[in-house]
């Protein structure tokens, strides 16, 4: 299956001829934004920032939430360990190692879920007594919008999971103004820069 990233179709052009600028120059840099995220922030979304500013990270991801998760991200008190989320999430801006698959087996820090329509959990997986998941979809390569963050416990068996993680699919179009999902078979469509693809060895 071909990708496609329809939401975003009329300026991928111009996202890579952004890249290609980027490999010109002396530093790489992510310096050219797909339309789709602008239209996610018309309808409530919020790109989130880096948390650790200090360490000189530079955006080579998009990571979009609701303006909900972004409060409780933010939030005094937040019911879970609030660094290690952050350690996760910066790691994937910056385009670290970041590992995708689709299997069963296995624990990627990206997953398609079976059975589902284009759903994506994104693991965070330290520590372990208060492990979450972030559920989403992708609508561009390395941009991904999660619209449903739990801790890993709360979300519980599998058809709980299964049930729970349906809803990003249910509301996506009103919640995100019908942006259309990035849809492929291959996992290298939907995360560049540094990639495990637990599929393929």
């Amino acid at each position: 299956m071909k990708a496609t990233s329809d939401g975003c179709s009329n300026h991928v052009r111009g996202f890579e001829e952004g890249r290609q600028r980027q490999l010109r120059g002396k530093k790489l840099t992510f310096i050219s934004t797909p339309l789709c995220v602008e239209q996610l922030k018309k309808a409530g979304f919020v790109e989130l920032e880096f948390a650790r500013q200090k360490l000189g990270y530079e955006r080579r991801r998009i990571l979009m939430v609701t303006d909900a998760i972004a409060s409780m991200l933010s939030a005094p008190s937040p019911p879970f360990p609030r660094t290690t989320a952050a350690m996760s999430f910066d790691t994937f801006k910056a385009g670290y190692l970041v590992s995708v698959g689709r299997s069963e087996d296995g624990a990627p820090d990206f997953k398609l879920l079976e059975d589902l329509d284009e759903v994506w959990t994104f693991a965070v997986r330290k520590p372990k007594d208060f492990q979450a998941r972030l559920l989403g979809r992708f609508v561009h390569k390395d941009v991904f919008v999660g619209t449903r963050f739990y801790l890993r416990s709360d979300l519980g068996a599998k058809s709980n999971y299964h049930r729970m993680a349906s809803e990003v699919a249910e509301h996506w179009d009103g919640e995100t103004g019908g942006i259309r999902p990035l849809r492929s078979d291959s996992n290298s469509d939907y995360l560049g820069h540094v990639m495990r693809d637990l599929d393929n060895g």
